[in-house]
């Protein structure tokens, strides 16, 4: 008993709770931006995986936006299979991803971000 109740309460302490929000781009010819919606409760970290394939170079930004400023992580995509990921500290409310293309003509991207809280 005396180990079995502290087990317990760590386990309770340690269960992170993860949000989890995705998108498609399907015309890979284009820019595309996706506004990250505030979360409730504040998360404190941002998993972006980006998968799929491209013909081209691009780039993927991810901004956090709050009042004070604003700071980004970018990511270049080259040309093939892409499996990138982004990983972050995330204590703001609200930001965005941006696709920069660069000369794609065909492919897609499926964009997947956990937020932990």
């Amino acid at each position: 008993m005396k180990i079995i109740f502290p087990l317990i309460i760590f386990l309770a302490f340690s269960c992170k709770n993860i949000d989890i929000e995705s998108f498609t781009i399907t015309d890979i010819t284009k820019a595309y931006e996706y506004k990250i919606k505030p979360q409730k409760p504040t998360t404190w970290k941002i998993i972006v995986s980006i998968k799929g394939e491209i013909d081209g170079d691009a780039k993927i930004v991810l901004t956090s936006l709050t009042k004070e400023n604003s700071s980004s992580i970018e990511r270049l995509l080259t040309s093939g299979k892409v499996e990138k990921t982004i990983q972050s500290d995330w204590y703001q409310n609200a930001g965005k991803i941006e696709f920069i293309p660069e000369g794609c003509r065909k492919g897609y991207l499926k964009v997947e971000m956990k937020f932990i809280r």
